[in-house]
């Protein structure tokens, strides 16, 4: 859509005059929404322009959703093959994709689904890539960020995923059992009662993100007062140097 497609008209009309069946699918979204979507995708997780961040009003000022001309040019050179569908009508606009095109029936199944970023994740991206000397690519954020990052999961989240559940707890006691019934005897000979046998629900652990938070921010003052110390002392001249 837009100027990506004007290369292949010519060779597809060339294809059509020769016999190809061809049909033209375009799934359009309503303005607010694809505005809203591709702000986040091409100005703030794939920023593709020099500078800071865009505000939402600055970005839409040079890319201003118009769909009319980029479907009038695709009707005018392919007359009659145009289908045009409405994708926030579509539950799922692959699946019509698949009616459309005939191949329901085909035992396709779903490769990959696409992920919208949680809003920890978006503002990370957002911070990494507010920098005025370059464009930045999602591939960057991953390569010095994102896979240091537990993916989309909060900090007692990813320490629940660590700890044991019952299946876990059942496991060890069984393993035990000998070693249990060796010990519970020593036990009952010192008169101490046995070991106890009955279930032992697993410990959730939980985390104060509050403090965590704060903890953090002192941390990266912390570190922001090392960093001018450094960039102070790196601009000074040095007085170590002996005149020869």
């Amino acid at each position: 859509m837009f100027n990506r497609s004007e290369p292949l008209l010519a060779p597809l009309q060339r294809a059509r005059a020769q016999g190809l069946d061809l049909m033209v699918l375009a799934h359009v979204q309503s303005h607010a929404a694809w505005a809203r979507e591709a702000y986040v995708e091409w100005a703030l997780q794939h920023k593709h322009y020099p500078g800071r961040l865009r505000s939402f009003e600055q970005w839409a000022e040079q890319r201003m959703p118009l769909f009319a001309p980029a479907l009038a040019r695709h009707d005018r050179a392919f007359p009659g093959c145009l289908t045009v569908r409405n994708a926030d009508a579509c539950d799922d606009p692959v699946q019509d994709v698949w009616q459309l095109a005939g191949l329901a029936d085909l035992p396709f199944e779903r490769a990959a689904a696409i992920r919208a970023q949680a809003g920890t994740e978006l503002f990370l991206r957002a911070l990494f890539n507010d920098r005025p000397e370059r464009d930045a690519s999602p591939a960057a954020f991953a390569e010095a960020i994102g896979r240091m990052l537990p993916q989309a999961v909060s900090p007692t989240a990813f320490l629940q995923a660590l700890y044991p559940g019952p299946q876990d707890i059942d496991h060890v006691v069984r393993d035990a059992e000998g070693d249990r019934l060796a010990v519970d005897t020593m036990l009952v000979q010192q008169g101490q009662p046995p070991l106890f046998t009955g279930a032992t629900p697993p410990k959730s652990p939980s985390i104060d993100e509050d403090l965590l938070l704060g903890a953090l921010a002192q941390l990266c003052i912390a570190n922001a007062r090392r960093l001018e110390a450094l960039e102070v002392a790196h601009r000074q001249p040095s007085t170590g140097a002996t005149a020869r």
